[in-house]
């Protein structure tokens, strides 16, 4: 409603066609993100196998492994997956992995 009180008008940046074209619905972020930052935090928590994990919005499979493939080459897990100790470092910063790797 953007504080609307009365009729007024719309004026869209974009044609009738591509509202056309446009999803009903935005696709969730959980879908649209790097996972690093999410399956760092839950390593830090505990959580073993983040892939199993009942998700609200299931993120694709593919990212989920492409998030451990890049902790695991960022050195925040280990060969076996679990949480190394620069990786316990690296979730206590407010940051992407590829940074707070950096920041350490």
């Amino acid at each position: 409603r953007a504080g609307r009180t009365a009729a007024g008008e719309v004026w869209r940046l974009y044609s009738e066609d591509q509202l056309a074209g446009m999803a009903s619905e935005p696709q969730p972020e959980i879908r649209r993100s790097n996972l690093a930052n999410v399956v760092l935090s839950l390593k830090e928590m505990g959580v073993a196998r983040p892939e199993a994990l009942d998700w609200l919005d299931p993120p694709e499979p593919e990212a989920v492994h492409a998030a451990l493939r890049q902790l695991f080459l960022l050195g925040a897990l280990d060969g076996r997956g679990e949480l190394t100790a620069a990786g316990a470092a690296m979730a206590q910063l407010p940051l992407e992995p590829s940074l707070s790797k950096t920041m350490l």
